[in-house]
């Protein structure tokens, strides 16, 4: 068998963005998040989660926007839970790993489950479990 290469180039953070939210629309826990065309654009989403990605992970210039502020406006039309956020980051791991391996593939995750703390602490100051 093959190793999976590690995450190099944009190519790469393109594969990783599209294959991750292939999987939402048939997502049974999350899936609803990206239902609503009034709230969300798939045609706009998935360029600016490629660029919010290389730009975290590469350093790659041209992202530009509040993930927070976007995150706060959906809790307020529909609340996001701990198992949400949960349920959000073994879907990025299990894509990840279908994908990538090493080191940049690990910070992925890493980055992703820092992202989702933060997220959700601001959306759910209440919580009192953590992430």
């Amino acid at each position: 068998m093959a190793s999976l290469p590690d995450i190099r180039t944009e190519a790469d953070v393109d594969v990783l963005v599209k294959a991750f939210y292939a999987q939402m629309p048939h997502d049974p826990v999350i899936g609803h998040f990206f239902a609503d065309p009034a709230h969300f654009n798939w045609d706009t989403h998935i360029p600016r989660m490629v660029l919010f990605w290389s730009a975290v992970l590469l350093g790659t210039p041209g992202f530009s926007g509040n993930a927070l502020e976007k995150h706060l406006q959906l809790h307020q039309r529909i609340p996001m839970s701990e198992a949400h956020f949960r349920h959000w980051l073994a879907r990025w791991r299990s894509t990840l790993e279908a994908h990538f391996a090493g080191p940049k593939a690990e910070e992925a995750y890493q980055r992703a489950e820092h992202i989702a703390r933060v997220i959700y602490h601001k959306v759910a100051p209440e919580a009192t479990a953590g992430l």
